[in-house]
């Protein structure tokens, strides 16, 4: 926690609280406003100091005032429960947090620092606009006699049939979740949207005025009239479209849609790479992959006729027992790529944390020149503590389609090798990791334009890789 004055030329002094938890008077007189006094008047020790805070208990208590009476410092009376009138509330605080977020500190010294660095360059300007905004704030809050501004918010006029149905959608949807956590990634979410010539309004800016919040709603009506008619949808955190459909779009023209145009839409992904080049030299891959003991572990295939599945042609004999094998995590980048990671056990998003991302992943990550992250979309690799995990070290992912092995260059490296006991295997795979040659690894990511390239020719169908 720290104390900020500032005033119409810029930041004076930012006071942290060293190992407190809460500001107190004692703390308030003796060791905050002392220093602020001193740095005022360092250089006229007469001059005019008027203060202004707000009605904070140690703000109002009796040793304050007195304090700052003996130091003849005037005090600017603040309105109960204005912080839309108070220049640090509004202005100061809001500007600071947008521009230190996303970041780590590893101490509080080092966050007090960045916190004063920060304020200090802030140009002059922007607290000359903070100070006139301070009185035209007052001149508003006079002008609507002392209300508070509160939003509106727009919602769809309902139909009196209209309101079971919502319920009986919204426990569907439920249900269907709670018996599948994945159930909404699964989802294509749809619409249309037509755009005027006149633009669209920012009713974000419009206010109803009350003393407390009425939470006002405006009904939007149906639209009458169209200028241009967008189609967009997404599906798992990927955005599909736009298209522009016909402004009066009817139902045959939609079907006629669904089937020739929206399949080419999924192609989006690898349409939108297909220009890459040096691009994907920054993009850091990744996958896990079982091995056994035996050749495979029962999820081979194999091409046949339909019909044929019962023809002693086609099987292969294996033991019934539990095949013993390993999990093994690793990564591939232009040029480098990471040791190979064993796992314990199933793979789980807190098993992926704590044992491949903190460990492994992030000191990688450290060697590389602004890297992005590649991963398929297995469930511990999507898991809302594992998105958080990435957005909290601000590691750059890249959007990955589902079901898109042929298009990861990782899938095609090739350590297969036949001991015939668990360590054994171990070593065998390391040796074999660690024998690829850089130039393989460098021709598989430099094969990339030529993967998304198909994808995109192909229409989202799978490729030949």
């Amino acid at each position: 926690m720290v104390a900020t004055f500032v005033s119409k030329s810029g930041h004076i002094a930012t006071i942290p609280l060293n190992e407190q938890r809460t500001v107190t008077a004692n703390w308030y007189t003796t060791i905050c406003l002392p220093k602020i006094i001193t740095e005022l008047r360092k250089i006229n020790p007469e001059r005019r100091i008027i203060l202004y805070q707000d009605n904070a208990s140690l703000h109002i208590a009796q040793k304050t005032r007195q304090y700052l009476t003996e130091e003849n410092v005037e005090l600017l009376d603040h309105s109960p429960y204005s912080p839309d009138l108070s220049p640090n509330d509004f202005f100061t605080f809001p500007k600071i947090k947008n521009r230190l977020r996303r970041q780590r500190f590893q101490s509080p010294e080092e966050a007090v620092d960045a916190f004063k660095n920060t304020v200090l360059d802030l140009p002059a300007n922007e607290w000359n606009k903070c100070f006139d905004n301070w009185f035209k704030r007052m001149q508003m809050c006079i002008n609507f006699q002392g209300l508070y501004p509160f939003h509106v918010q727009r919602v769809q006029a309902l139909r009196p049939d209209d309101v079971p149905a919502r319920v009986r959608f919204c426990e569907w949807l439920l249900h269907q979740h709670d018996n599948n956590p994945d159930f909404l990634k699964c989802i294509l979410v749809t619409d249309e949207s037509t755009f005027t010539r006149n633009g669209m309004n920012n009713f974000r800016n419009t206010h109803v005025w009350s003393v407390e919040n009425p939470h006002a709603v405006r009904r939007a009506h149906f639209q009458q009239t169209f200028s241009v008619n967008v189609w967009a949808g997404m599906v798992n955190g990927m955005l599909i479209g736009p298209f522009i459909v016909p402004n009066r779009l009817d139902g045959m023209q939609y079907l006629d849609f669904l089937p020739n145009i929206l399949p080419s839409l999924f192609a989006c992904w690898c349409r939108q790479r297909s220009l890459w080049d040096q691009e994907w030299n920054s993009i850091v891959f990744s996958d896990e992959f079982r091995f056994c003991l035996g050749m495979h572990d029962g999820r081979a295939g194999v091409r046949r006729r339909r019909g044929e599945r019962r023809n002693p042609q086609f099987f292969v004999e294996r033991h019934v027992h539990h095949t013993v094998g390993v999990i093994v995590w690793d990564a591939i980048a232009y040029g480098s790529r990471s040791p190979l990671i064993f796992i314990r056990g199933n793979m789980n998003a807190q098993r992926y944390i704590h044992g491949v991302l903190e460990l492994h992943l992030l000191p990688y990550l450290d060697t590389l020149a602004d890297p992005t992250f590649q991963q398929d979309n297995a469930r511990p690799h999507v898991a809302r503590v594992t998105i958080d995990f990435f957005q909290h070290n601000d590691v750059t992912l890249l959007p990955w389609p589902p079901r898109s092995p042929d298009l990861s260059p990782i899938e095609h490296l090739n350590l297969q090798r036949p001991p015939q006991t668990l360590g054994a295997l171990r070593e065998e795979l390391v040796v074999a990791w660690n024998e690829i040659p850089q130039e393989d690894i460098d021709h598989l990511i430099r094969s990339m334009p030529r993967r998304v390239g198909e994808c995109v020719a192909h229409q989202g169908a799978s490729t030949h890789y």
